[in-house]
């Protein structure tokens, strides 16, 4: 017992237990002791260490539970010596492994080192090979060009030969073989004439080539035409064109029309081009942007009203819009970062002039105006006392002409019409796209800024996607489109008394265009046939007169080859009968003298009575059948007579309802309109923006609708005007949330399928795929859709009119526009402070 004591005492020196100071005093022990050792090995087993401490405390600890916790110490070391010589050697094995990839990394950089070097004296040899190219490049290009010279030269010698060549031919083929040509002046004789025309038509051809001889002669003639150094010309001068306008009382619009026709028919316009007049015109634009941009911020920053929220996002965002209003294009700077962005009071003007408002005027005139923008990329201004640093955003703002207009496109008639996408659609024809089976809520491939510079001439470099859909103008066109214009349509169709009236507005006016058509034509056929009724009358008493002919002064007009000719026998109304060619004897006679009365019979005459008889007739033939025609022309007369009423009829039931509103149901219509302020014939048949929203209200939706018959097309429309009473909501200036733009999404799939469930057979404009295409993505990217619009715009045409109406009397137009920007410029100082009447509206 004494021995294993000391050896259970000895591993706990080892293992430096804080047991060994009472193991030291225990030395010696007894039987006693090892019981109580193993009485507490066998209490720890059982127990916690803390318990084990506390009863040892409390003097109730044995040696054998002593013994057995100090082999329970011993087993954990062992197993963590184990363990630290098991991640010894892993270490170890990861550190050889880790020296043998250096070692194989090294020779890799060895090996690339010397690729490189090799890859270096490739290089060397190649740059000594591009030198000798270079040099051999230059001694072509120098030998090209002496073989060019050399070339030219000898192909004047050759050109030269021909001509001489040429000349002697042509002489050669002179009657005295150009021994003796004479003047072509003093030449009268016509077959000469023609001679010599004959000969220059083949020179011409030899010279040019038979295939191209025609395309030369008209643009060496037109040549001749326009060339000073000849009398010879097309076009007559400006007082012979006044002279002509004058004495025969030629209208402007019959002038446009014969100058059209002359440059589509012959390629040349025979009148002189009208008078050009140079008035005043004034131009102006802003010359420092920035500073102006500056200034402006900085006073809203010191009246509290700049306004940065999630719609900005941090940024200075400024929308660069204009429009044509009366005779004058505006270009105007609306900034998003103010409460109210599209109060007229708060619009910036740029610049403006006198024109249109297209790509060629905007860059002749506001060009310097466009580069200042282009270059806007970030702006620095005092905010709270603090220079502060920001990012500008600049946004396209304006109708889909204007946009058009900014990045160069072809606009609205083009293969292409969506100013931000290339989705391309037919708008008419038998290939036209149609609501149902278009996807017009599909966007196309992306339209890009570096395609823009690619294929035109874009005014303002920014992306197309900047631009969203007009939110004035989208929703009145699909209104008017979709809306007005089909309702239209339908009290037409219920009004109007026959049948076959189409659908469709469009299709009613194709209509009507037709019943015009086939009114003219019948017009003309029994106005032909009247007449040729009148010419066989006179006819038939010619030929009785010439049956029994009396005494009395005759006429002397030119007979044709008839037997029995009756143009000195008819009134003198018709001595300038038409006549034909017979295409057999070659001989020309009077229509009427050979039995042709009527318009087909005269445009189709080929021969002559005698020719086509073959035998020769009398008079009392040429009387019977005159007769017979006459009864024959009768009966188409009244035939046509009685179709041409009842055309004319409908064409006046239809214009009626068209033009003038005479059905009830259209009358009704209107009325309805009327009363809740949308009469669209104040506005030109066309509604603004307040009346389209005031229809737009759902109790005026019920009013419209109610004057139809409740059906599937009444409530396909009804679904139709609601849907766009809610995306008219949401054009307002308010910044939305994800779950307001998740609900226009949700509204425009609606009206996407309302609108082709009511109209399936309508065709798609293009301010209905930016509506339904384009306006989500763009209210994801920038919060909003009508915070910054062209409204704003619209209703600063009124102010500018009314300012130039205040300053008519100022003579001098500069003048005068340097007023109306002052006064423009200190309405935008009283919105920038607070001050503005508009706000409080």
């Amino acid at each position: 017992m004494k021995t294993q004591v000391c050896i259970h005492l000895s591993v706990c020196v080892s293992s430096n237990i804080t047991v060994l100071a009472w193991s030291r005093t225990n030395k010696i022990m007894g039987r006693k002791s090892c019981r109580q050792i193993a009485s507490k090995s066998k209490w720890i087993a059982g127990g916690t260490l803390r318990e084990f401490h506390k009863r040892e405390n409390e003097g109730q600890v044995s040696l054998d539970d002593e013994e057995t916790l100090l082999h329970k110490k011993i087993d954990e070391l062992d197993e963590t010596i184990a363990n630290l010589k098991e991640s010894h050697e892993k270490l170890r094995m990861a550190n050889s492994h880790l020296e043998a990839d250096i070692i194989k990394k090294s020779e890799q950089i060895k090996q690339l080192q010397t690729q490189l070097a090799a890859e270096q004296r490739r290089n060397q040899h190649l740059q000594a090979n591009i030198q000798k190219e270079q040099a051999a490049h230059e001694d072509c290009k120098r030998t090209r060009a002496q073989w060019i010279t050399n070339a030219a030269e000898d192909h004047k010698l050759l050109v030269k030969e021909e001509m001489d060549n040429l000349k002697k031919s042509m002489l050669s083929l002179t009657p005295t073989r150009g021994k003796r040509i004479k003047v072509y002046r003093k030449v009268t004789d016509r077959h000469t004439k023609m001679s010599r025309f004959r000969r220059v038509i083949e020179f011409i051809e030899e010279f040019v080539g038979k295939d191209d001889a025609d395309l030369f002669i008209s643009d060496f003639v037109n040549f001749v035409a326009n060339c000073d150094s000849y009398k010879f010309s097309f076009k007559l001068s400006p007082w012979d064109s006044f002279y002509v306008t004058i004495k025969f009382g030629l209208s402007d619009e019959f002038l446009k029309q014969f100058k059209k026709i002359c440059k589509t028919r012959i390629g040349f316009d025979i009148l002189a081009d009208g008078r050009e007049v140079h008035a005043p015109c004034v131009v102006a634009f802003a010359r420092d942007v920035p500073n102006l941009l500056r200034r402006r911020l900085e006073r809203l920053s010191r009246s509290k009203r700049l306004v940065h929220d999630d719609g900005t996002a941090g940024e200075i965002v400024i929308g660069v819009g204009g429009d044509k209003g009366a005779d004058v294009t505006k270009m105007c700077m609306i900034l998003e970062n103010v409460d109210k962005p599209n109060n007229p009071h708060s619009i910036q003007m740029l610049g403006l002039y006198h024109g249109h408002d297209d790509n060629q005027n905007l860059h002749a005139k506001l060009g310097p105006l466009f580069d200042q923008l282009n270059n806007l990329h970030s702006i620095s201004y005092t905010e709270n006392d603090v220079e502060v640093t920001k990012k500008i955003r600049i946004k396209p703002i304006g109708d889909l002409k204007f946009l058009s207009a900014l990045f160069g496109h072809s606009g609205q008639s083009s293969s292409s019409p969506c100013p931000v996408c290339n989705q391309s659609w037919t708008k008419s024809g038998r290939n036209k796209a149609l609501l149902s089976t278009f996807c017009f809520e599909e966007v196309g491939a992306p339209r890009t800024l570096t395609q823009l510079l690619r294929e035109g001439r874009p005014l303002l470099h920014v992306e197309p996607e900047l631009a969203g859909p007009p939110a004035l103008h989208t929703i009145m066109g699909i209104t008017q489109s979709y809306v007005i214009d089909p309702l239209v349509a339908r009290c037409n169709q219920i009004d109007y008394p026959f049948e076959n009236l189409p659908a469709d507005l469009p299709g009613q006016r194709a209509a009507l265009k037709r019943l015009k058509t086939e009114k003219e034509t019948y017009d003309e056929r029994v106005n032909g046939l009247i007449e040729a009724q009148k010419l066989i009358q006179c006819s038939v008493d010619a030929f009785v007169r010439m049956d029994q002919p009396s005494r009395g002064r005759s006429r002397s007009n030119p007979k044709c080859k008839s037997p029995f000719c009756l143009i000195n026998s008819i009134p003198q109304n018709y001595s300038k009968m038409e006549r034909f060619l017979c295409s057999i004897c070659d001989e020309q006679f009077h229509v009427a003298c050979s039995g042709f009365f009527t318009p087909d019979q005269c445009f189709s005459a080929k021969k002559c009575l005698m020719c086509s008889k073959k035998s020769e007739f009398s008079l009392h033939f040429l009387q019977n059948n005159a007769k017979l025609q006459l009864e024959a022309i009768q009966k188409k007369l009244d035939e046509d007579d009685g179709t041409l009423k009842e055309v004319d009829f409908e064409l006046t039931v239809l214009k009626e309802q068209m033009e003038k509103s005479a059905g009830p149901t259209r009358k009704q219509f209107e009325q309805v309109l009327e009363s809740i302020g949308c009469d669209g014939r104040i506005w030109y048949q066309s509604l603004v923006g307040k009346q389209v929203r005031t229809l737009l209200r759902t109790q005026n939706i019920e009013k419209v609708l109610s004057i139809f018959t409740p059906d599937e097309q009444t409530d396909g429309m009804r679904r139709v005007m609601r849907e766009l009473s809610l995306l008219m909501s949401n054009a307002n200036n308010a910044v939305k949330s994800d779950d307001d733009i998740d609900q226009v999404e949700c509204s425009i799939g609606r009206f996407v399928i309302a609108i082709r469930e009511a109209h399936p057979t309508m065709g798609v404009t293009p301010k209905l795929h930016l509506l339904a295409a384009h306006l989500v993505p763009y209210m994801r990217v920038h919060k909003t859709w009508g915070r910054m619009t062209e409204q704003g715009i619209e209703s600063l045409h009124a102010i500018y009119n009314t300012l130039r109406r205040r300053y008519a009397s100022v003579r001098d137009p500069t003048l005068q526009v340097n007023l109306i920007l002052q006064q423009l410029a200190n309405l935008n100082v009283m919105f920038d402070c607070g001050d503005s009447w508009l706000d409080e509206e």
